[in-house]
């Protein structure tokens, strides 16, 4: 993932720069995409940041988070629990909250549906869950930093709901980020009950 992302930021300049709208409206995703038969989006968005200091930020988290929830789980559970929240996070988000919003009327919810994004931040922080289920924590400190985890992500996403239409990307990326750290959860108690099955 390192690595995509290093030739991605090579290819589009964002490795130094800022990215650009015509990046976005080229390999963005947007929850429309779905529907419009673009859904090849979701791979191409997961590789492309905003610019400098998120592709450095990017490179550190994904070195560091994915990097232990590789360490304590495998290859294979890290991979699915990145990718897996990655694309699982896109569709719930995309039909389960943009779709309904703007069949609703809501102005908000049609500004999700054309909201178009880049980066693997819901990757990531499916593999942060991942990470932090597989700490050897006793359950009241795990229960505890999940709790502590899931309560900052909806404070954020709370506090970019009232917010102008300039920060529908920001709204939708938190609402991303919500998602998919219960989704690394997961992964990690299907990563348990299959160790535990074949031992």
């Amino acid at each position: 993932m390192m690595a995509g992302l290093s030739v991605a930021a090579w290819l589009t300049d964002t490795g130094f720069g800022t990215v650009t709208a015509r990046t976005i409206d080229l390999i963005g995703f947007a929850p429309r995409d779905l529907w419009e038969l673009e859904a090849w989006r979701a791979l191409t968005s997961a590789f492309v940041t905003d610019g400098a200091g998120h592709f450095i930020l990017a490179l550190g988290i994904v070195a560091v988070v994915v990097g232990i929830a590789e360490w304590r789980t495998g290859t294979p559970t890290a991979v699915l629990a990145f990718w897996g929240a990655h694309l699982a996070t896109i569709v719930i988000e995309s039909l389960l909250v943009a779709l309904p919003l703007h069949l609703s009327g809501s102005l908000l919810g049609t500004a999700l549906v054309a909201a178009r994004d880049v980066g693997p931040s819901a990757g990531y922080f499916g593999c942060l869950g991942l990470a932090l289920a597989s700490l050897d924590l006793g359950g009241p400190v795990r229960l505890a930093g999940f709790a502590g985890t899931l309560a900052v992500l909806a404070a954020i996403v709370l506090m970019h709901v009232s917010g102008s239409a300039e920060e529908t990307r920001e709204l939708s990326a938190a609402i991303a980020h919500l998602i998919a750290f219960p989704l690394g959860v997961v992964v990690w108690c299907l990563h348990e009950r299959r160790r535990r099955s074949s031992a």
